[in-house]
């Protein structure tokens, strides 16, 4: 009995150790990576222009049950709570009627690739606001996350986290 344990053991182990087809090699994983981080350093070079909002959102999974931020939303900025990304648009369009840019600078950064069709970025930096009367603020030390799933062809933010530092 101790030899069919033994040597059930060893193939249950064997079999579990075996890779499976459907797992991902290092290279597809990294270029997910490098999409993803091209993604997001493509959202946050966005100039501040009329439709920065509409930009915005647009990178967002829409009416999807398992996103935070569709219809219904849900965003808490500094304990605002928006119902809806309505209510976003509304408040966040003339944000960006007085700024000229934001600019943001990414210190440290990850890619954890899931899956095919999911990937979690962190990261670590700052921004600074220009007006369009001509003052910028100091840099403000930030942190966040994003969560991204690919739809239609496309990486989408399912959640994002972000913290800044504020006076």
């Amino acid at each position: 009995m101790k030899k069919l344990t033994v040597i059930l053991g060893v193939i249950i182990l064997f079999c579990a150790c075996q890779q499976t087809e459907s797992e991902m090699t290092d290279e597809q994983r990294q270029e997910i990576a490098s999409t993803i981080t091209q993604q997001f350093k493509d959202l946050m070079d966005q100039p501040s222009t009329d439709n920065w909002v509409d930009e915005f959102l647009s990178s967002w999974v829409e009416n999807d049950d398992k996103a935070w931020l569709g219809k219904p939303a849900l965003w808490l900025n500094l304990m605002t709570l928006y119902p809806d990304q309505d209510k976003i648009y509304e408040v966040w369009k003339p944000i960006g009627e007085v700024r000229s840019s934001t600019d943001f600078t990414v210190d440290e950064d990850y890619v954890a690739v899931l899956s095919a069709e999911s990937a979690v970025y962190v990261f670590k930096g700052s921004f600074t606001i220009t007006y369009k009367e001509g003052t910028t603020t100091d840099p403000t030390p930030m942190s966040g996350s994003y969560v991204y799933v690919l739809r239609d062809g496309k990486w989408k933010t399912l959640h994002q986290h972000l913290s800044w530092k504020t006076n």
